[in-house]
């Protein structure tokens, strides 16, 4: 038996996308191809080097895409503090870890 592909609908990759880039429309370059523009006015796809493309739905459908990318990178990145910004530097992390361990240490029990 052969799976179907669940397909998105428009309106739920338009949503999906805004959720990450607020304000953000599909807008056409001077060659007639389509790509996300955010609120400010920059391409979302440029920073990972996404080309345009040739209908609206395939931008919307890259642009969830970009915006699952971004939150991947975000979750999984090393100089992450607990905010979700990377104010830390990791040489600062050793004296944090060692508190939490030394913490934990203290607050086991003793068998």
């Amino acid at each position: 038996m052969v799976k179907k592909k669940r397909v998105l609908k428009t309106e739920t990759l338009i949503r999906n996308t805004n959720k990450r880039f607020p304000g953000c429309r599909a807008v056409t370059d001077e060659y007639g191809l389509w790509y996300i523009m955010d609120m400010h006015g920059s391409d979302t796809f440029e920073e990972f080097m996404i080309p345009h493309t040739d209908s609206e739905r395939k931008a919307w459908e890259y642009g969830k895409l970009t915006a699952q990318t971004i939150q991947n990178f975000n979750r999984a990145h090393p100089l992450r503090d607990s905010d979700g910004g990377f104010s830390k530097l990791k040489e600062d992390d050793g004296e944090f870890k060692n508190a939490r361990i030394s913490k934990r240490k203290r607050n086991s029990t003793k068998i």
